[in-house]
């Protein structure tokens, strides 16, 4: 085999495109070897017996194809889904205070009544109530406690990574009384 040869079959094998070979991904190339086998019937029955003929061919029925398999659910349940959900919930929330901030910080560069009443409202919005924030905050932990306590624990490492991202949402949360380097005297 060629290098060419290896390259294009190695494309052919490799599903998501990631240029690595999965296990799941090697299984399938060695089914569809064994269909090939499988296509050749006569050879195959004198090769491999009558009795592993038959479960070979029962597994290669199933009717189940690669695009199937794929887009299946990968071990999620409701309750993980609705966290998911509230957690985009606040970092929407987050990004278009951030997305405030910095177009009034670039609007209070300036001089000018414009760019002091960008600075007022940059120090308005830095000292504003929190509360919509802190509610959704709030309702992505609980969705999150609701998730580690149900008793489908197929998912774990999702709820560990969305436990770390409402950390790192806490601490972009904007801070209460933080004066402004953009307000004039």
């Amino acid at each position: 085999m060629t290098a060419t040869e290896r390259v294009a079959a190695l494309k052919e094998i490799d599903i998501d495109t990631d240029k690595r070979m999965s296990l799941l991904e090697f299984a399938l190339s060695v089914s569809k070897l064994l269909l090939f086998f499988l296509n050749c019937k006569s050879k195959l029955k004198k090769w491999m017996g009558e009795h592993t003929y038959s479960v070979w061919r029962y597994k290669s029925v199933s009717g189940v194809d690669v695009p199937t398999l794929m887009s299946r659910p990968q071990g999620t349940n409701q309750a993980l889904k609705d966290a998911e959900q509230a957690l985009k919930n606040v970092q929407k929330e987050i990004q278009n205070i951030e997305s405030k901030k910095n177009d009034l910080e670039k609007k209070s560069q300036g001089e000018g009544v414009k760019a002091r009443s960008a600075a007022n409202e940059l120090a308005q919005l830095l000292s504003a109530d929190q509360t919509e924030l802190n509610k959704l905050l709030l309702t992505a932990e609980a969705s999150l406690r609701k998730a580690q306590k149900s008793k489908d624990i197929s998912s774990a490492g999702s709820i560990w990574w969305l436990n770390r991202e409402i950390d790192e949402a806490k601490k972009y949360k904007p801070k209460k009384n933080i004066k402004s380097d953009f307000v004039k005297n």
